[in-house]
């Protein structure tokens, strides 16, 4: 996993814990500082090829969600010590 890919992780969780809904693809990019869109999308999808997220109905806008933390996270989020839900 690469730097760009754990945060984008973290900006998923964080998005969707405190607002309920995940985020829009500029939303992510302007998280972590990544300007292109089609980086963000890239990323994403190598979470999702990885098993990490996965697309929720329909793969419609504001659909992301995590389905595992990494081991090296110790497969929990660091800022809140919980896991997916």
């Amino acid at each position: 996993m690469t730097h760009a890919q754990a945060a984008l992780l973290r900006a998923i969780h964080h998005a969707v814990t405190t607002t309920g809904i995940s985020p829009t693809y500029e939303e992510l990019g302007a998280a972590v500082g990544l300007r292109s869109r089609g980086h963000v999308y890239k990323s994403v999808n190598a979470l999702i090829a990885q098993g990490y997220v996965r697309r929720g109905l329909g793969q419609r806008r504001r659909s992301l969600e995590i389905v595992r933390w990494p081991t090296a996270f110790g497969g929990v989020c660091h800022a809140c010590g919980r896991g997916p839900e």
